[in-house]
């Protein structure tokens, strides 16, 4: 299991983006619902399910393509429905668009 994944499941881990928001005055009622979409995504990964389709999602981790600096240590995922393809193969018009490159500490162990 992903504690990066995890993490982005609690509101805590968003704490700091909330307080951004309400700086740039974004209203309190939408803060609670883009935190409530991003928390259920998570949730939705951790289950292995395609947050868009709810297909079973495939895990890729590059080893690859590490490019500049991040506050989070580790390595890039990405997570594919798995309607599609691998990476570096064209994506047929009629499955599923989702994939998501998100960066996870514990990917490289």
């Amino acid at each position: 299991m992903s504690r990066t994944l995890l993490a982005r499941t609690r509101p805590e881990f968003y704490a700091e983006w909330v307080e951004q928001a309400r700086q740039c005055g974004v209203a309190e009622a939408a803060i609670s619902r883009i935190i409530a979409v991003e928390m259920a995504h998570a949730q939705a990964l951790l289950k292995s399910k395609c947050p868009k389709c709810g297909a079973p999602i495939s895990r890729y981790v590059d080893y690859k393509r590490q490019q500049g600096p991040s506050n989070v240590p580790g390595m890039w995922v990405q997570y594919r429905c798995s309607t599609q393809p691998p990476p570096g193969q064209r994506r047929p018009d009629d499955v599923c668009d989702y994939a998501e490159d998100l960066k996870e500490s514990e990917a490289s162990n």
